[in-house]
């Protein structure tokens, strides 16, 4: 994958939308909305978008139900391509994101502009209904085996943090590392049927302490045998010491140092235990690095199909909700709607007001394709602006309702600059 070329994204905002086009050819309504709208630099992009208008529903009660279905599947889709997104990016923070189309790589923007409904997968000869479910199961399917990878990477990555070396206080360090071939001599560990060696973990203000009292903490302690390894010190003078007693003194001797400030620590010491505690953290490392490498792979192109199912989500309910509220041609039988897709300039709120009110008087002017649906019929022919209609309304804040069929597009959430 190539790598990112910015830190941060902007937020990208699409909006689909379809009007009734009457007589009126998509290329002329086109022209109208792409001269209203790039005026007041409202838009970045305005295009045509691709809804089949032969989609098969069956009967209208089928559509209604379509209707309200596929605004809850949108939410579903969209839920599993925000936790794809987020696992691309806890891996790659300044990840690129593709959509991968028949073997080649393409941008989101050009994908979600020049959008072409997949007949492979979804043939349009099939009914909406079961398109949607096979969509559905592919989508779950993504979403369970993308979660199944995270906790696999993250029980390995638990593993690879477990065994690996730690930082900090003599207390805590695993001794492996600290007591290793290079600082421990032969005959320094001295284990026999009767007799063992134990780690204690003095305090550099407590060594002089130590030196007087730990021959005497357990009768069979076996007299000088304590030796302070030199290299094992930390910063605060802190060191590893060793002692041999009888095995029958351990546990005394444990019980002794409680009432000081000597810690006694579990060690036993072994080369072999050594080399195999570096060859398992070599491994689980390995291992973490080809989980982390699989599921960064995995997740990307999850993230692609995903999104490209999401899309054809919102091609659907572009259809339905447009043959709803604009019917079918009652010559050719064909749906009776023009379906565009608009980048506003900026995803602030001002702009998407000003945007609005724009997109309201294009859609309802006489004479022009459209309705209006959000008249009163005390005002008929005039628009919300010009009836002085609740603002509101016009900004689609009671139910988002608009004289035209209007669908927001966000591909990616917001990333932060770091």
């Amino acid at each position: 994958f190539p790598a990112a070329s910015v830190v941060g994204r902007r937020v990208m905002v699409y909006w689909l939308l379809a009007c009734s086009k009457k007589d009126e050819s998509v290329d002329s309504i086109l022209t109208i909305l792409k001269s209203r709208v790039r005026n007041g630099g409202l838009c970045e992009e305005v295009h045509s978008f691709d809804v089949p208008d032969k989609l098969r529903f069956g009967s209208f009660d089928n559509l209604i139900g379509h209707a309200d279905e596929l605004a809850k599947w949108d939410q579903q889709v969209e839920g599993v391509l925000r936790r794809v997104e987020r696992v691309v990016s806890e891996l790659s923070p300044d990840a690129d994101f593709y959509v991968f189309v028949k073997g080649k790589q393409q941008t989101v923007e050009h994908f979600t502009r020049t959008f072409k409904w997949d007949d492979a997968k979804w043939p349009r000869t099939r009914q909406l209904g079961d398109n949607i479910q096979l969509l559905l199961n592919q989508v779950h399917k993504y979403d369970e085996d993308i979660k199944q990878k995270s906790l696999s990477l993250q029980d390995a990555r638990n593993q690879v943090n477990t065994l690996s070396k730690k930082e900090g206080s003599l207390m805590n360090q695993d001794l492996v590392d600290v007591l290793t071939p290079t600082v421990v001599r032969p005959g320094d560990f001295v284990n026999s049927l009767h007799v063992t060696t134990l780690v204690v973990i003095v305090p550099g203000d407590c060594e002089q302490d130590w030196l007087e009292k730990y021959e005497r903490l357990e009768q069979f302690v076996v007299p000088k045998s304590g030796k302070k390894f030199e290299q094992c010190t930390d910063k605060d003078g802190t060191a590893v010491w060793r002692v041999v007693m009888f095995r029958s003194a351990v546990e005394g001797f444990k019980a002794a140092c409680k009432s000081t400030r000597f810690v006694v620590r579990e060690f036993d010491f072994s080369e072999e235990t050594y080399s195999a505690t570096l060859q398992r953290r070599s491994s689980l490392e390995a291992e973490c690095r080809r989980q982390d490498d699989q599921l960064n792979k995995m997740s990307r192109y999850a993230w692609s199909d995903v999104f490209a199912a999401w899309v054809h989500v919102k091609t659907m309910r572009t259809f339905v909700e447009s043959v709803l509220r604009f019917g079918m041609d009652s010559q050719s039988n064909a749906p009776n709607f023009a379906a565009f897709i608009v980048k506003p300039a900026s995803s602030s709120s001002a702009c998407a007001k000003e945007l609005r009110k724009v997109l309201h008087d294009v859609f309802v002017s006489k004479g022009i394709f459209g309705h209006s649906f959000i008249s009163d019929g005390s005002d008929k022919g005039k628009s919300q602006v010009e009836a002085g209609g609740p603002e509101n309304a016009l900004l689609g804040e009671v139910g988002e309702y608009y004289p035209y069929v209007s669908i927001t597009l966000s591909p990616l959430l917001e990333k932060k600059s770091h």
